[in-house]
């Protein structure tokens, strides 16, 4: 599924998103998944754009804050952790479709299995985001997000 420098360009996203909550890194298969060469785009706020990017990046509807709110809103605490404490990140995996809708979502670096889950199905019913625009078309994209958790 994903070629050396693939992986290597996941792992240096996912540091990054460590570094900076919120922030969005995406990848996209410019074409045929056979042959054609895997861009990388950041958005304004994570990274300058290197020339290899997007004309837009993914955004949810609303923007950064808008995200935030939901992250914030809509997570529920799992049952099994009701009166623990958990501070971190929990880095999940998606891919928003050239309609925005978000599908194929996965925990990047596990937690705990009860938070995961929960994290989870809070990206699963997050709204359709606004797709990537490159050279002027929508095209689909594979998101890393960095979830900030503390309760």
């Amino acid at each position: 599924m994903f070629g050396k420098k693939s992986l290597a360009r996941l792992f240096a996203v996912a540091t990054l998103l460590l570094l900076w909550p919120l922030s969005i890194a995406a990848q996209t298969d410019a074409g045929s998944k056979n042959n054609d060469e895997w861009r990388t785009a950041y958005p304004e706020n994570v990274l300058p754009d290197d020339g290899s990017g997007y004309d837009k990046a993914p955004q949810f509807p609303g923007g950064q804050e808008a995200l935030k709110q939901y992250l914030k809103n809509s997570l529920v605490v799992p049952a099994s952790m009701e009166g623990q404490h958990f501070k971190g990140n929990v880095i999940v995996g998606f891919s928003v479709l050239k309609s925005g809708k978000v599908t194929g979502c996965y925990v990047v670096e596990p937690t705990n299995r009860d938070l995961d889950k929960a994290v989870l199905k809070m990206i699963k019913a997050m709204p359709d985001w606004i797709p990537a625009r490159e050279k002027g078309k929508t095209v689909r994209t594979n998101c890393c997000l960095a979830v900030p958790v503390d309760f």
